[in-house]
This record gives structure tokens, C-alpha cells and sequence, in this order.
């Protein structure tokens, strides 16, 4: 075998795992600097008194919806399988698929966060017996 032979493949080598050392690369994306933006404030022109009725009322609305959902979620964990919702919820919203190049990108709307309430929420349900 001659030198020239040895040279090349330690250079196919080389290129070989360079390049699978880039496809293995996640691009990462950075923020550029500090971005702020000035909100205005919707309730600077209200007195305190008309602030504080506001605030109560959303909150009362939100405390209802939040409620009316929370009934329903339970009717609904209680009404199948409560493990293997839970096994869906986990392995649909927490899985990402990996492709021929990289990690593929997704926007999770279902975090570890939830699945861990969606198991709270199963413990919560009596066991018939």
C-alpha cells in the first residue's frame, strides 16, 4: 500500500466527519441585543376604585371559565381511561422527530408542565372497587 493511498483516506476520513460533525450541528437562534418596547398602560386614565371593579370583574370571568374547565376536564378523565389519555398527551406533545438532517423544529403547545397536571388530575380520581 503506498503512502499516497494512506494520505487520501486519512483526507476521506477527515471530510467524512467534518461533515457529519455539521449535520449533527442544531442551529441555535440568539437574540441579536435587548429589545424593549414600552406598553401602555390601559388602566393609567381609571381611578383606583374603577381599576380595582375592572380587575375583579376579569377575574371573575376567568375564575368561572377556569372552573366550567376544569369540571369538564375531570368529567372527561374520569369518563375513559385516564392512563392512556395521559400516555397520549405525554408522547404526542413531548416527542420531537428527529430528520434527516437535524432535530426538526416545533412549537410545543403542550409542555412537561401539563402533562404533570393531567397526572395530578388522575390522582385526584377515587379507584372503584
Amino acid at each position: 500500500m503506498s503512502t499516497n493511498n494512506r494520505q487520501r483516506r486519512k483526507e476521506k476520513q477527515a471530510r467524512i466527519k467534518k461533515k457529519k460533525q455539521q449535520n449533527n450541528m442544531v442551529e441555535r437562534k440568539t437574540s441579536s441585543g435587548i429589545n424593549l418596547q414600552v406598553l401602555e398602560n390601559p388602566f393609567a386614565n381609571i381611578s383606583e376604585d374603577d381599576r380595582r371593579k375592572v380587575i375583579d370583574e376579569i377575574q371573575k370571568v376567568n375564575e368561572k371559565d377556569y372552573n366550567e374547565s376544569l369540571v369538564r376536564l375531570q368529567e372527561i378523565l374520569r369518563e375513559y381511561n385516564p392512563i392512556v389519555i395521559l400516555s397520549f398527551i405525554a408522547n404526542y406533545g413531548l416527542t420531537i422527530g428527529v430528520g434527516e438532517d437535524n432535530i426538526q423544529e416545533h412549537i410545543r403547545q403542550i409542555h412537561q408542565a401539563h402533562v404533570e397536571i393531567c397526572q395530578a388530575l388522575i390522582l385526584q380520581i377515587e379507584v372503584e372497587t
